[in-house]
């Protein structure tokens, strides 16, 4: 994969997409275990004057409250993949990668664990299933 463009033809033959906004957002929804859902949101970023382009792995756990967020930043500390930020009023676990020599694998597993992080941060600090 080399472009946004490239990235997200692979996207749509292996995901079921929710909602796309052509060159920006893709989003997915996930079944995991116990009927649990995650949604995950696809972001197309770019650096260096718009050169240079990045997939930003988007994930939200819950409302963004103080107390909230020491959690989610604490229960995180030690994690390899990803970290916490924010969209809007929601807290969400989130990763980046580089487009330009992008292997599929490169991009699975850190998929994979930004859904399942995501998911666990979910259940744990907010104790439901809300996204």
């Amino acid at each position: 994969m080399a472009t946004w463009s490239e990235f997200t033809q692979y996207v749509r033959s292996n995901y079921k997409i929710i909602e796309e906004v052509p060159d920006k957002m893709v989003s997915m929804g996930f079944g995991l275990e116990g009927g649990r859902t995650q949604l995950v949101f696809l972001w197309r970023q770019t650096l260096m004057g718009g050169t240079e382009e990045w997939v930003q792995v988007e994930s939200p756990i819950g409302e963004l409250t103080p107390d909230k967020v020491v959690a989610a930043v604490k229960a995180v500390g030690n994690t390899v993949v990803g970290g916490i930020g924010s969209a809007g009023d929601v807290i969400t676990y989130r990763h980046a990668l580089p487009l330009a020599n992008l292997d599929s694998n490169e991009f699975e597993r850190p998929l994979r664990l930004v859904t399942t992080t995501a998911d666990k941060l979910e259940k744990d600090i907010f104790g439901k299933d809300e996204f």
